[in-house]
């Protein structure tokens, strides 16, 4: 989990990166993990979460899960959310349903493609708030 994330969290900065607005880094946020869920990354924390030693190895996804919601918190912040970190945990919260969605054979594109809707479309409607 300690090698994989700092992996992860480049990857889903490098998308962030390559967009041009807030709303096109949440867009990125989302796409970024559901391709690294896709290329099969994600498997690696599952196949790590039934290792004897569940509980360490929770904590250690605890706190990879902060790191990668953190350029997450900044882009909401950008946008003015006035609770940042409680809308990336929301947000988190829609990409583990999509993750589940794919890991159950659900079409990467259309899931992708729904997702980033929700996502951009719930930021997009706190701003306007």
């Amino acid at each position: 989990m300690r090698e994989a994330t700092p992996r992860w969290t480049v990857r889903i900065r490098e998308e962030m990166a390559e967009a041009r607005t807030p709303v096109e880094r949440v867009a990125a946020y989302v796409c970024a993990q559901l391709i690294l869920v896709r290329d099969g990354e994600h498997r690696i924390a599952q196949a790590l979460a039934g290792d004897r030693d569940a509980a360490v190895l929770r904590e250690g996804a605890t706190e990879a899960h902060a790191r990668i919601l953190e350029p997450l918190i900044t882009t909401l912040a950008e946008l003015g959310d006035d609770a940042p970190q409680r809308t990336a945990r929301l947000l988190q919260g829609l990409v583990n349903a999509a993750t589940t969605a794919l890991e159950s054979g659900d079409d990467f594109d259309a899931v992708t493609r729904r997702a980033v809707l929700f996502a951009t479309g719930a930021v997009t409607a706190l701003a306007e708030a």
